[in-house]
């Protein structure tokens, strides 16, 4: 479940856990949910855990609402979300 700014609630077979989005300049956030989407199923594909799989999810989102075109973001500014 996502909470735009706030971030996502991953909830499997264990405790659920909150991931907080960082702080970004919001410009466009049209198409973020959609990134966060592809982005977890792109890490998932990957072979990555979920939890970790969630939190690329939301760093690309994170990217995504920086950029002025719906849908897009730079993967460097992902990574460095990550970080």
């Amino acid at each position: 479940m996502t909470a735009a700014a706030a971030g996502a609630a991953v909830a499997w077979g264990h405790e659920p856990v909150w991931v907080d989005a960082p702080r970004v300049n919001v410009v466009n956030p049209i198409g973020a949910g959609d990134v966060l989407t592809a982005a977890l199923a792109a890490a998932l594909e990957r072979g990555a855990e979920l939890l970790d799989a969630v939190r690329d999810g939301v760093a690309a989102a994170s990217a995504a609402v920086e950029h002025p075109v719906a849908g897009r973001f730079d993967p460097a500014r992902m990574r460095r979300l990550l970080g």
